[in-house]
């Protein structure tokens, strides 16, 4: 009897390490297969169908086996195992989920006192034609005390009521740039505003304005990029699935080639915000951060999601700036009056 027990307790930690070694291993492979996600979701993205819905999809679904993982080795006393996951939980969150922490911003502000900066604070939103009414959306530019607005789908539709004229009913001192789709509201004087095409058959406009913020000249962008499944004036009608994202691919870049060469040739302070409907991973945001700094990537905290509002899941919307603008804040109000959240920005524009 004492030599089977002992055979059979031998057979045990056999086993136990076999088990501990196995969950050891699916950990690092599923570690693996989160930092390959990862990369095509960095380089491939936007280049090839498949690439674009994998990127462009909710995240959440890809931590799961990392979740069994931890709690299987949690529940099998697996140190190595539980550190592999926790450790895939963080790449997780910061590399697929966008997390950010304003450790830059936080840096950047013990520079000394900036009383000789301007702060201004900008709002932009999608306000989805003021559907569920008018006065809720200004109600909701109102509390956030913004300074200057970006506004998307912007025009009112059937009989629903106009958000901008209720906001300037309440309020007429502000000034108004109104190009349907977009437009732009501001306590500063307008200098002189304009619009570019993006891409012809899209029907999408940059609206560029410059503002005389108590002296400064500053520019402003509001814009809305096209959806990863819309390509304009394309009929989809019998188009597959593949051709319908590389189609919209290829046309939010063609928006962002001109929307970069806009950006490119301006010389004083700058800020470019609206729906670029674009998470933050992929080539498109890559490039656009490359040349601008993301407001929310800078100065905010958590992911920021802004879409969509009853069920938050995308970081879609961006506040960017440019030549000297920097971040101190940014966040995404919650509210249910649009299907997007706001996203508002405090800011400080160079001496």
């Amino acid at each position: 009897m004492k030599k089977l027990s002992s055979v059979t307790r031998r057979s045990f930690l056999s086993n136990t390490r076999g088990h501990g070694r196995a969950l050891i291993w699916l950990s690092a492979v599923n570690f693996g297969l989160l930092i390959a996600l990862y990369i095509i979701e960095s380089r491939t993205a936007e280049r090839h169908w498949l690439g674009t819905l994998i990127t462009y999809a909710p995240q959440h679904f890809y931590c799961l086996p990392s979740l069994i993982l931890l709690a299987w080795a949690g529940f099998r006393k697996n140190g190595r195992a539980m550190a592999i996951n926790l450790a895939a939980l963080a790449f997780f969150g910061t590399a697929l989920l966008g997390f950010c922490v304003p450790w830059r911003a936080e840096i950047d502000g013990l520079g000394g006192p900036h009383a000789q900066r301007k702060h201004i604070r900008v709002m932009t939103y999608n306000i989805h034609h003021s559907q569920n009414g008018g006065i809720l959306v200004a109600d909701e530019i109102r509390k956030a005390k913004p300074d200057v607005v970006f506004l998307q789908e912007a025009n009112a539709l059937l009989d629903w009521s106009s958000a901008v004229s209720e906001f300037l009913h309440s309020d007429p001192s502000w000034r108004l740039i109104d190009y349907g789709e977009l437009a732009i509201l501001s306590r500063y004087p307008i200098k002189e505003h304009a619009i570019s095409q993006m891409e012809w058959t899209t029907g999408r406009i940059i609206v560029k304005a410059v503002l005389d913020v108590e002296g400064r000249s500053v520019t402003v962008i509001d814009v809305h990029l096209n959806s990863s499944l819309r390509s304009g004036l394309t009929d989809f009608r019998g188009v597959s699935l593949a051709d319908r994202l590389n189609a919209a691919s290829r046309t939010r870049l063609v928006q962002l080639d001109a929307l970069l060469n806009v950006t490119r040739r301006i010389p004083g302070p700058l800020i470019v915000a609206g729906d670029f409907n674009t998470p933050p991973r992929g080539e498109l945001y890559r490039r656009m951060s490359a040349r601008l700094t993301d407001a929310f990537g800078y100065a905010g905290w958590g992911v920021g999601y802004t879409f969509r509002s009853d069920v938050p899941a995308m970081r879609i919307d961006y506040v960017f700036l440019g030549n000297g603008v920097r971040a101190e804040r940014c966040w995404a109000p919650h509210t249910q009056v649009s299907d997007h959240l706001p996203l508002v920005a405090d800011v400080e524009l160079p001496r």
